[in-house]
């Protein structure tokens, strides 16, 4: 009798443990949200994440604010269900840098924008 309660309650926790388990992994998966820190040497006045497919870049993410150098902003998503994202940025002079492959927001935690005289890139961590 208290072999089969032992048993029962083993099989129990197995189910709850792997249903926690299957829904962090989910949650996980569906992350997008991530860090885009300006380690360019410049400010930038605008920032634009759109989803790969959209024609159009959406409002500017930083709204009124400017981010200097140094400086880190977090981009939160309404929808996250896509992974694969197009970035823009506009420079105090009105200038414009534009992500030159998609990123993989799923993948990423921070997204860091770097610039020398030979031209700008992200890396990503």
């Amino acid at each position: 009798m208290l072999r089969s309660k032992i048993a029962l309650i083993g099989l129990l926790l197995a189910v709850v443990m792997t249903t926690f388990v299957a829904v962090n992994t989910s949650d996980a998966g569906e992350r997008n949200d991530f860090w885009f820190r300006n380690a360019s040497g410049a400010t930038i006045t605008q920032l634009y994440v759109a989803e790969g497919h959209e024609d159009e870049w959406g409002p500017d993410r930083l709204g009124e604010y400017v981010l200097g150098p140094g400086e880190e902003f977090f981009v939160r998503f309404r929808r996250p269900h896509h992974c694969r994202y197009d970035v823009m940025v506009v420079w105090e002079d009105g200038s414009t840098w534009q992500q030159p492959k998609r990123v993989n927001v799923c993948e990423v935690v921070r997204l860091t924008l770097r610039c020398n005289r030979r031209g700008c890139w992200t890396e990503a961590e």
